[in-house]
């Protein structure tokens, strides 16, 4: 098989079915996990790979192959079909596993009208071919493949394990998520001789860490100390608490690129606190999108300022003093890019960073602690809260203009959750809303300001 991604394009060949192995994941951009990928051949110009989740054992083929029809409308004269079954746990018999999915899926493909050449079966550390389906061939033969080297060198990358999948960051992550799931505790301020200086109660009065020179705000939620001067600074306004501590944040990460991991896990609690707080608050929430997208947190506060009263009065609440005319500008511009019609460009490294942190907090909204089930609910660590972590994550998926991973995400959220995050200003449902009203932001459409990839942000140097 001979594949082309552009007319005048490099031309990745395909002879070994780890060659195709190799090639799945590069096409896809991640690793497949627990999850079937059909491999459709173009002819000598192309290939379509088809992801879906593995159809149980007893489900009639016709339900499948409707899917799979429907898939298939806009690629005409597909005649044949490989599928790859990817499985994290090892069968109790490889052969008969090969057995049944070679069955079901000869099945699926009569009923869409297509050959299947073959099954393979992966999982992490093996993958099996039905010509020796007793014969376990190692992972590492797909890693050393000819074609993943040349896409590597073409300068592919693979997305790397969330810290959430990585075994290497369990054992912190459930620490971070151990300091979180008990009820937070409220920084006082005391006076001091040199002037007011916020103090933490669980430091003993020292001074608490990553704290602002600037008097903090209000919090997301809380009515405003002052109306301020929208887009003159976060001197002349209050500047909201989760903004300030994603800012410190992003900053430090940004330093530190080679253990972003690291960097984000050391951030204090009651940073982490606040961050979680405004990616719940629709209002704050929205505004950290939109500093991430023009990389300018002066001007997300600036929204901030007119958008909380706004979406306050939308709920039925008091929505306050109405903000001045340069807010309100500010609010639309905000609310307008992050549904993206935005013109752009956006301000890829703030994105690419913000990624980095949410991927964090998302392993610690989903780690097991003390061996037992995930964080307790209590503190922030709730099923609403994690499930709001993922709906950020898909947002920025959606901003890179990747709507199915965007998708795919937000199937991990909750079902016990469900009703709580589609109740007015929810998360996921804002974000599914985005999803169904404009699949690709505008700036996608134009090579010079769409997603410069994954592997842009490591290639950078710090700033």
């Amino acid at each position: 098989m001979t594949l082309t991604h552009e007319d005048h394009g490099p031309v990745v060949r395909i002879r070994h079915p780890e060659d195709l192995l190799a090639l799945i994941p590069h096409q896809l951009g991640y690793r497949p996990r627990d999850a079937c990928v059909l491999v459709v051949p173009g002819g000598d110009s192309g290939v379509l790979l088809l992801t879906m989740a593995r159809p149980p054992a007893d489900v009639p083929p016709e339900g499948v192959s409707r899917e799979v029809s429907k898939a298939l409308e806009h690629l005409p004269g597909a005649a044949d079909v490989i599928v790859v079954v990817y499985r994290e746990a090892i069968p109790e018999s490889t052969a008969s596993e090969l057995v049944a999915l070679t069955q079901q899926w000869e099945e699926i493909a009569g009923a869409v009208g297509v050959e299947l050449l073959t099954v393979l079966l992966v999982t992490p550390r093996f993958w099996w071919n039905p010509v020796q389906p007793h014969v376990a061939r190692p992972i590492t033969l797909v890693e050393d493949s000819p074609v993943n080297a040349q896409l590597v060198a073409l300068g592919s990358a693979l997305e790397p394990p969330a810290p959430g999948e990585d075994p290497r960051w369990q054992k912190a992550l459930r620490e971070k998520a151990g300091e979180l799931a008990g009820p937070g505790r409220v920084a006082t301020a005391h006076a001091a001789t040199s002037g007011q200086e916020a103090r933490c109660a669980t430091t003993g009065g020292d001074p608490c860490p990553g704290v602002d020179a600037a008097p903090r705000g209000a919090r997301f939620g809380d009515r405003p100390r002052s109306s301020g001067t929208p887009g003159s600074g976060a001197a002349s306004s209050p500047s909201p608490t989760s903004l300030a501590a994603w800012d410190r944040t992003l900053r430090r990460v940004q330093r530190r690129r080679q253990d972003w991991v690291a960097a984000v896990l050391e951030t204090p609690a009651a940073d982490l606190r606040d961050m979680l707080d405004g990616l719940r608050d629709e209002a704050a929430r929205t505004c950290l999108f939109y500093a991430w997208l023009c990389g300018d947190r002066v001007r997300a506060e600036a929204a901030w300022l007119a958008l909380r009263p706004a979406i306050a009065r939308v709920r039925g609440g008091a929505g306050g003093s109405e903000p001045d005319a340069e807010a309100v500008d500010e609010a639309l511009r905000c609310v307008v890019a992050v549904a993206g019609e935005w013109e752009g460009p956006p301000h890829w490294e703030s994105i690419e960073v913000a990624h980095r942190i949410l991927q964090v907090l998302d392993g610690i909204a989903h780690a097991r602690v003390g061996g037992g089930g995930c964080a307790p609910a209590g503190g922030v660590l709730t099923a609403e809260t994690a499930d709001t972590v993922v709906a950020a994550l898909a947002q920025l998926e959606f901003f890179r203009g990747r709507a199915h991973t965007a998708a795919r995400l937000l199937v991990r959220c909750t079902a016990d959750a469900e009703s709580a995050v589609q109740r007015p200003g929810g998360a996921v449902a804002e974000v599914r809303g985005r999803l169904q009203r404009l699949g690709t932001p505008w700036w996608c459409t134009d090579p010079r300001t769409g997603w410069p990839g994954r592997s842009w942000w490591v290639r950078q140097t710090a700033g």
